[in-house]
């Protein structure tokens, strides 16, 4: 009987001599590594803001790299223990489940990495006026699903990044200068140029517009009824309400330095040719 503690402490001892320089070795990895993730995830977090706009995609990443590099050392660490072969099995397990996983949440992960490339790609930032599909608005927040607009109507909307990333983005905001065009026609008897030179000096009156780019009015064609113009006013963005404020200006001046002056708007003019069976009564 004390022959056989004997061996059995033996054994004990013989595997604390053979596993302890090895367990101190996957000690030292695992602490090695925490260091280099917590240095990582501080760098990455001061780094980062200067290409991405959105905190949440800079502490997402922070976090995932400080995981990941922890991730790396335990995987060393029972590499030096010789338990390499146990974790390779639940990673090929845990692999399985990913691959189920993505097709479950297809949709939820495309969002999400459109999320991010929109925040690094910067197509538009908080605060822009953009247009994506049918929706057009004020950017108010960008978030790891979906983009939050406010659209001009007072509207809150949430586009999936998907359909932002994957789609057409028209962003009003980022040259300092939007033209508006207005088209018209006045009668074919008036003078032409009178109708530029009253048009243009009235429309240099109207707010909100860049001093180096003057109004310009083109006259485009001769349509049914009146000589067609087009009037091209150039704006600053940034000045909130400039656009429709500009726009509905414009309109009010033109109606009322062509009635000031008596020049005519026309209206479309049909033609009916009867046959000459058809009579016309007049009650």
């Amino acid at each position: 009987m004390l022959e056989k503690v004997q061996i059995y402490l033996q054994g004990i001892l013989l595997n604390i001599q053979v596993y302890a320089p090895k367990l101190l070795m996957s000690l030292a990895a695992i602490f090695i590594f925490f260091v280099i993730a917590k240095v990582m995830k501080s760098f990455l977090r001061k780094t980062l803001p200067r290409f991405a706009q959105n905190e949440l995609v800079t502490e997402l990443i922070a976090k995932f790299t400080f995981f990941l590099l922890l991730f790396i050392g335990c995987f060393w660490a029972l590499d030096i223990l010789g338990l390499n072969k146990t974790l390779t099995t639940a990673l090929a397990g845990l692999g399985v489940l990913g691959f189920a996983l993505s097709f479950a949440f297809q949709d939820i992960a495309t969002n999400f990495i459109s999320g991010i490339l929109i925040a690094f790609l910067k197509p538009f930032k908080i605060g822009d006026a953009i247009e994506v599909g049918s929706h057009v608005g004020t950017v108010k927040g960008i978030y790891l699903r979906a983009t939050q607009l406010e659209s001009f109507t007072g509207l809150c909307i949430m586009i999936p990044n998907k359909e932002i990333f994957m789609g057409r983005i028209t962003n009003f905001s980022v040259y300092p200068r939007r033209r508006i065009d207005l088209s018209c026609g006045v009668a074919y008897e008036t003078d032409l140029e009178l109708v530029r030179d009253l048009l243009l000096s009235e429309l240099e009156k109207l707010p909100n517009q860049l001093p180096d780019r003057p109004p310009k009015l083109f006259f485009t064609e001769f349509s049914d009824s009146s000589i067609d113009f087009t009037l091209q006013l150039w704006i600053d963005p940034t000045i909130p309400g400039a656009f429709w404020e500009t726009r509905h200006l414009a309109i009010l001046c033109i109606k009322k330095t062509l009635d000031q002056a008596n020049i005519n708007i026309p209206f479309p003019i049909r033609t009916l040719d009867l046959p000459q069976s058809v009579s016309l009564t007049k009650n």
